[in-house]
Order: structure tokens, then C-alpha cells, then sequence
């Protein structure tokens, strides 16, 4: 190195190391403070068009079990409030069965059904 630059090197590093601070001062503005968002846009309705299959086989096997077949019996004659009256009914139910309308599931039986009555006139026979 020859003496002119060692010369020079010696001030110029002197004023760069003179013009370094060993603290660090950095002068940023305040945040702006705003009021936090109480609520948010109200959003348009979603819907979902989700094709559905569903097996209502164990759903009917479950109410033929549990809906009886047959109840009542005609030879079982019931009294009523009015001694000199009695009636007796039955009622049979067939197979339900299962149809769609839409969106909705209708469950159907046919019922038949028997009733009679009986009347004691008071002066004559039954």
C-alpha cells in the first residue's frame, strides 16, 4: 500500500465510523386509532342443493312391527254409559307402503273395519 493511500484511508474511515451512532433513533408517526368493527356485513342466504338417498325399507319394517295388524274383536261386546246399549267393533290394517312427492314421504295402509251395536229396549227382547 503506497503512504497516500494509507493517508487517506486513515480520515475517511475515522469520518465514517465518527458518523455512525451506537444508538439507533428511528421517529415513526403514531398508528392511527380506529374503532374496532362491532359487527360485519350481513352476507346474502347460501343454499345447498344436495341430492339425498335414503333407504326407507328399515323405517317401514320397524312401524309393521310395531302397528298392529289387527286390534279389536267383534265378538267382544263393550259396554257404554247407557246400560241398555252395547257395541263391538274390529279393525284390520293391510301393508303400508311408501311413496314420494317431492321432498316429502307419505306412508299409507288401508284399514277395513267392522263394528255392530246392540240395544235392550226396556219392554222388549234384545
Amino acid at each position: 500500500m503506497s503512504k497516500a493511500f494509507r493517508f487517506l484511508l486513515l480520515p475517511t474511515a475515522a469520518l465514517v465510523i465518527s458518523g455512525c451512532e451506537s444508538r439507533l433513533d428511528v421517529d415513526a408517526p403514531a398508528p392511527a386509532m380506529l374503532a374496532d368493527v362491532d359487527t360485519l356485513p350481513s352476507l346474502p342466504t347460501s343454499t345447498l342443493d344436495i341430492p339425498l338417498t335414503y333407504d326407507l325399507s328399515p323405517v317401514v319394517r320397524e312401524v309393521e312391527k310395531a302397528v298392529p295388524k289387527k286390534f279389536g274383536n267383534i265378538a267382544d261386546r263393550k259396554q257404554l254409559s247407557n246400560k241398555r246399549m252395547h257395541v263391538a267393533f274390529e279393525a284390520t290394517r293391510g301393508p303400508f307402503s311408501v311413496s314420494l312427492n317431492g321432498q316429502t314421504a307419505h306412508i299409507a295402509a288401508v284399514v277395513t273395519y267392522k263394528g255392530r251395536g246392540w240395544y235392550d229396549p226396556p219392554l222388549a227382547p234384545e
